[in-house]
């Protein structure tokens, strides 16, 4: 069975958001370039291996699925949150570690 990949639109923001931060601290474009790459591979791993990781507590009664989250390969202070169902991996942020998750929407 195929598993179909959608990525909100708040985490597409926040993708694009978190590199425009990055390269605005360090000017490093090549440093861009990992996050970039880094993100598309999780979130390929998350497609290919949805169950790998446990479900976070308090975050699951939605009918996509219970909340889940990767750490982002090489930043590791950045989680990359989904859900899964059995045709879908919804990418539903890209959050920095520190957060409060309860006061973030969308998750």
């Amino acid at each position: 069975m195929t598993v179909r990949l959608y990525t909100s639109p708040a985490a597409r923001d926040d993708r694009r958001e978190i590199g425009s931060y990055l390269y605005g601290e360090t000017y490093d474009r090549d440093l861009v370039r990992r996050w970039f790459t880094s993100v598309r591979a999780e979130t390929a791993y998350a497609v290919e291996y949805p169950r790998q990781t446990p479900p976070l507590i308090g975050f699951s009664n939605r009918p996509e699925g219970p909340l889940r989250r990767r750490i982002i390969t090489g930043f590791k202070n950045y989680l990359l949150f989904y859900r899964f169902d059995e045709n879908t991996v919804t990418v539903t942020r890209i959050l920095h570690g520190s957060r409060d998750l309860r006061r973030v929407p969308d998750l």
